[in-house]
């Protein structure tokens, strides 16, 4: 199964991924901010699972920017395969997801339990191994929009600027 996590801000990562994989060639560690990529709370890092096609990515993370304050903007996230976590050791646990997408939280993922060096061996695994998937605020939109005609879409939730942006 593949599972994605979004970037904390587009662009980042390619810059994060070259100096990493640089890094790690001639020191062998993986500089702090290679970690730092990765938002955890309660030791727990949020991840949601694709579809076979990826086609469900775009709802994704339009659900997940929805409560932003800011505007959707163009967003990089990071896909990869689940079994990378087994041999990590993490646990996963499928958990109702916080979005206000009623659809794309059944999609959701807890990697629970997070110890410091799992977090670091998982930053290296995925400098290494992960697919970078880009997807344009248009496409956030417009998979936001349709969340919200199919009737999936709890707008009280949603913040402000991107009610108005989405026109919802």
């Amino acid at each position: 199964m593949e599972l994605l996590y979004k970037t904390q801000k587009a662009g980042r990562w390619f810059t994060v991924r070259e100096v990493a994989q640089q890094w790690l060639a001639e020191r062998r560690h993986l500089p702090a901010d290679a970690v730092c990529e990765f938002k955890t709370s309660d030791n727990t890092l949020s991840v949601f699972e694709l579809d076979r096609a990826r086609n469900n990515a775009a709802r994704i993370v339009a659900a997940i920017a929805s409560k932003s304050n800011n505007k959707i903007v163009n967003t990089d996230c990071l896909v990869f395969d689940s079994a990378i976590l087994a041999d990590i050791g993490i646990t996963r646990n499928k958990k109702q997801g916080e979005t206000p997408d009623n659809v794309a939280n059944e999609w959701h993922w807890d990697l629970t339990e997070l110890t410091g060096v799992q977090l670091v061996k998982l930053a290296e695994e995925l400098v290494n191994r992960a697919v970078l998937l880009s997807l344009l605020d248009k496409e956030l939109i417009s998979a936001l929009q349709g969340a919200a005609s199919a009737g999936e879409l709890q707008k009280d939730q949603v913040s402000r600027p991107v009610m108005t942006q989405a026109n919802l």
